[in-house]
């Protein structure tokens, strides 16, 4: 028999394409990767024109918050430097080491008792927000005042004070007892503070700050003055350092009590709860 025939040829075509350069031709391939490039360069110009947009829109609410919080700043400030003006006053005494040592126990006993008191003014922001949620959150505040009050005097005036004072910071007989001299005759302190934290709160829900700052200040001033009065006549430490918080906590009270009477707004819901029928014809007249 003839042998087979052959297989056909068989041809093979390689072809090696370039990549693709950046073109604006809208008939190419390369188009396509030219108008990824400009889409990626537009999204990120578009996201930095926005982010600096808003920010520029909300320019007065930043100026605002600002406007709210510095005047705060310089309280937190003006409480600290009382602080240290009071210790630099002792520390110019002749037994200063002593003095100092009596008004740090007598500051860390009444601290602990004052810690019940720190959330004050976020218990008035967030309650405080009719006449009646701020009468009965000031109720509450003064109830719990008088409740923190009462184991200090139990420190103060019975013998549970000079053994507990004695066997946790191992003192003497003489700065125990001025210790709890000083823990006796500042224990008013706390309910004052918690009035004081209270009216402070209000004045800050009604965006207030810089009355706070302008109280606090005058509250250091009073401190100072207090102080320089009675180193300058050579008083005793332990009644200077009463008098001049005494004093300042309570005219601090007295003025806050009179700036958020005059200045603290009243709620459109107390209005409407104690509105007349005349207040209420006029009023829908208005709607």
């Amino acid at each position: 028999p003839p042998p087979p025939p052959p297989p056909p040829p068989v041809f093979f075509f390689l072809m090696i394409r370039r990549p693709p350069r950046s073109t604006t031709l809208f008939s190419s391939a390369a188009s396509d990767v030219y108008k990824r490039q400009e889409l990626r360069r537009y999204h990120r110009f578009d996201t930095r024109f926005r982010l600096i947009y808003r920010l520029m829109e909300n320019r007065k609410k930043l100026s605002e918050y600002w406007r709210f919080y510095w005047p705060l700043t310089l309280t937190g400030i003006a409480m600290v430097f009382a602080h240290q003006f009071q210790n630099g006053i002792l520390a110019r005494y002749p037994e200063a080491v002593k003095e100092l040592a009596i008004y740090a126990i007598a500051s860390s006993v009444l601290g602990f008792f004052h810690a019940g008191l720190n959330f004050t003014s976020q218990l008035a922001n967030v309650y405080a927000r009719s006449s009646v949620g701020k009468r009965i959150s000031q109720h509450f505040i003064g109830l719990w005042s008088v409740f923190l009050t009462i184991p200090v005097a139990i420190l103060a005036f019975s013998s549970v004070g000079p053994f507990a004072v004695s066997y946790v910071f191992n003192t003497s007989s003489e700065i125990t007892e001025r210790v709890i001299q000083y823990i006796a005759l500042l224990s008013p302190l706390v309910i004052v503070t918690g009035q004081r934290l209270f009216l402070t709160g209000l004045l800050i829900q009604s965006r207030l700050t810089r009355w706070v700052t302008a109280l606090n200040i005058f509250y250091l001033t009073v401190v100072i003055a207090v102080l320089l009065v009675g180193f300058s006549q050579n008083a005793h430490p332990t009644y200077t350092l009463v008098i001049a918080q005494i004093l300042a906590s309570s005219l601090h009270w007295l003025l806050s009590a009179f700036i958020s009477k005059k200045y603290y707004p009243v709620s459109y819901t107390h209005l409407r709860a104690h509105e007349t029928r005349h207040d209420l014809v006029c009023r829908l007249l208005l709607e």
